[in-house]
């Protein structure tokens, strides 16, 4: 994402004059691993690997000439957002709720429908989950690696002139109003889950005419037999 004033460009405003380059990267990962009957012995593994390579620039190159009334904001920024806010999980409201509907449709219902009341469909951005069983041994594992690789620049080049044309000032109060913000951020919020066990409530599907209905068992322990081995890295 790159935001550019080239050289002896020329910017003016009566009000406030923003320079921005905002990169929105939505995280969204998931893996499960599940084996059972077998005779003697079993193995499950649930891998989540995700690389990021985000770069967002806002660059003011040399001997251009910014003047703004107000506010003159140079900022760049690279955002791993949560996919629900926690706070809207669940909506309180009939608004919130009529709100949804709109927006996601069946979906909005399915999500929670998930067998996991939606948290893997809705709420965690990367969810690596395994379970394994055995007559003798069984052995699961689960990872969830995330690797981010992020440069995020807000640049003003040498020779750029800010708030430097008093004739462009309208009101001798603009004096006061006026500032300069440069600013470089990188904003993560992300919600991960690894686990080596069992978690999966009843399901069920809606759709327009007909609903899809799946039972599961729920067993917390996530590998089983006469001996049995777990592990989980994140």
């Amino acid at each position: 994402m790159l935001a550019n004033v080239g050289s002896n460009a020329v910017l003016k405003s009566g009000e406030d004059l923003t320079i921005s380059a905002t990169l929105e990267h939505e995280v969204k990962l998931n893996a499960d691993s599940d084996i059972a009957g077998a005779a003697s012995s079993s193995g499950s593994a649930a891998v989540v690997v995700g690389i990021y390579n985000d770069d967002a620039k806002a660059i003011v190159n040399s001997n251009a000439r910014l003047d703004a009334d107000k506010t003159i904001q140079i900022t760049a920024a690279v955002e791993y957002p949560f996919l629900t806010k926690p706070e809207e999980y669940i909506p309180t409201s009939l608004d919130d709720l009529v709100k949804l509907l709109e927006e996601d449709g069946y979906g909005a219902v399915n999500d929670y429908l998930d067998g996991t009341l939606g948290l893997k469909s809705k709420l965690l951005n990367t969810w690596a989950r395994s379970t394994a069983s055995g007559e003798n041994v069984g052995v699961s594992g689960s990872v969830n690696l995330l690797i981010f690789n992020n440069e995020v620049n807000a640049i003003v080049a040498p020779n750029v002139a800010i708030n430097q044309d008093v004739a462009w000032r309208t009101r001798e109060a603009d004096l006061q109003d006026q500032s300069v913000s440069v600013e470089a951020t990188n904003h993560m919020q992300l919600l991960n889950l690894t686990g080596v066990f069992q978690f999966l409530l009843p399901s069920l599907e809606i759709d327009l005419g007909k609903a899809e209905f799946s039972k599961q068992d729920i067993k917390l322990l996530g590998a089983d037999g006469k001996s049995g081995v777990g592990g989980a890295f994140s």
